[in-house]
């Protein structure tokens, strides 16, 4: 029950943006009917409060089976839980990634997992361990010199929130699916702005500053 309301909230809109999106990409394919396509979405937001990349990815099960497969050396089969496998958490961590410097380690926190027809979803989040390089006016950790220092008002905090260059690495599927295409979407605030990674591009540099 706890899960089921954590996944809810955590991707209402979400889910509302991938339709948008999808419909987006289409669109913009319709014309290259003659070749099967591939897609995968992931929704990312940033959490200022708990300092952490949520993300949720809807991806085709029987490739993402496929994938893990190629690399078990084994067939792998997804089962219909609400758990995620320790043996696709281990090929999702190889090769998604969300942070804001190319050499920073995140850690995984996994929320769960839901099947649709021939996708799923996968709940989870992603810390950096490095800090956020916008955050500005951070609490001190010696001496205040201000009182505002102590005290931080909303206005000397906003900057807390702000995300300005993200790192997200996204190779999902290119093993099995070459023409595979990675469609994402940061959220920061009111901020928001989309990307795609692909075979040739497996990892882009999205910048929310000004937007």
């Amino acid at each position: 029950m706890m899960l089921s309301r954590i996944v809810q909230s955590f991707t209402v809109g979400m889910r509302i943006a991938f339709s948008v999106m999808a419909a987006a990409v289409v669109c913009l394919t319709s014309s290259v009917e003659a070749h099967p396509f591939h897609a995968s979405i992931a929704e990312i937001e940033w959490n200022p409060r708990s300092a952490r990349f949520e993300v949720a990815l809807r991806i085709n099960q029987a490739e993402l089976e496929d994938a893990v497969s190629a690399v078990q050396g084994a067939r792998f089969r997804i089962e219909d839980s609400a758990e995620v496998d320790p043996k696709l958490r281990t090929y999702i961590q190889h090769n998604f990634r969300v942070t804001f410097e190319p050499s920073d380690e995140a850690e995984f926190h996994w929320l769960g997992a839901e099947a649709e027809l021939h996708e799923i979803w996968i709940y989870f989040e992603i810390i950096p361990k490095k800090a956020n390089p916008s955050t500005e006016n951070s609490p001190p950790t010696g001496r205040a010199d201000r009182w505002e220092d102590l005290f931080p008002t909303e206005k000397s905090s906003s900057r807390k929130s702000i995300v300005d260059d993200v790192l997200v690495k996204n190779r999902l599927l290119f093993d099995v699916q070459p023409a595979q295409l990675n469609l994402i979407r940061l959220k920061c605030g009111r901020q928001r702005v989309s990307s795609q990674t692909t075979a040739e591009t497996p990892s882009v540099r999205l910048q929310l500053n000004g937007l």
